[in-house]
């Protein structure tokens, strides 16, 4: 790797696409919040993934969100 590259946690940085520390007292550790061109990324990423499991005969589902104490365990 060249000594000018930079990991990819400066550049979300850099390009102020990613807050981290936001993410983090939001959700927790380790839970980026994406901003601006970085969440049309994550989306644009997401549909990508989500259409070639489509031609590969997935069926897309969307469980939801909040679940019960049973469902939970």
């Amino acid at each position: 790797m060249p000594e000018t590259a930079k990991p990819h946690w400066e550049l979300a940085e850099q390009y102020d696409i990613i807050d981290m520390k936001l993410g983090t007292k939001i959700a927790g550790a380790g839970f980026p919040l994406f901003k601006g061109k970085g969440a049309k990324l994550q989306r644009a990423l997401i549909s990508f993934f989500l259409d070639e499991a489509d031609k590969a005969g997935y069926l897309e589902i969307m469980p939801p969100h909040l679940v019960n104490a049973a469902s939970a365990t």
